[in-house]
C-alpha cells in the first residue's frame, strides 16, 4: 500500500505499482454508487493509461494519457491534451483502488475486465473543451 500526500516530489516512475496496471471500473463518489457515471480505466505497466467515460452523454468518450506518481502516495493522470487531473493519495487494496483529491472527494475504482464493445465504439476526445474527463 503506498501513503503519503501529494503536490510534493513529482516521481516519473517508467514502470507503475504493479497492483495499479490493469483494467478499473468507476463504483462510488464519496460513499455514493457511481450510478450514471459510467467509467473505465485501462492503466498499462508503462504509465500509460485510456479512460472510457460514458457521464452525460449518449456515447462513450476516449481519452488517452500518461500517469506518473507524485510524493510517497499521490498520483496525477496527465491526459494527451496536457490536462491533468492530480490525486494526494492512492491506496490500492485487494481489487480496489482508492484515489482521494486535496479536496477529499473520494473515488473508489474496482478491477473489472472492460467490455470489448465498449473499447470499439468510444469516441476519441482530443481537446478539454470537447468534454472533461471524470477521473
Amino acid at each position: 500500500m503506498l501513503s503519503a500526500i501529494g503536490c510534493e516530489e513529482k516521481q516519473n516512475f517508467g514502470i507503475l505499482p504493479e497492483k495499479m496496471a490493469g483494467q478499473w471500473v468507476l463504483t462510488t463518489v464519496d460513499s455514493t454508487p457511481a450510478g450514471d457515471r459510467i467509467v473505465y480505466v485501462d492503466i498499462q505497466e508503462n504509465g500509460s493509461f485510456s479512460l472510457y467515460q460514458k457521464i452525460w452523454t449518449s456515447n462513450y468518450q476516449k481519452f488517452t494519457g500518461s500517469v506518473e506518481l507524485v510524493g510517497a502516495s499521490g498520483v496525477r493522470f496527465i491526459y494527451s491534451n496536457g490536462e491533468a487531473s492530480e490525486y494526494k493519495t492512492m491506496t490500492l487494496e485487494n481489487e480496489k483502488m482508492t484515489l482521494v483529491k486535496e479536496s477529499g472527494e473520494t473515488n473508489v475504482y474496482n478491477t473489472t475486465k472492460i467490455p470489448q464493445e465498449v473499447i470499439q465504439i468510444a469516441v476519441p476526445v482530443t481537446k478539454a473543451t470537447e468534454a472533461l474527463p471524470f477521473l
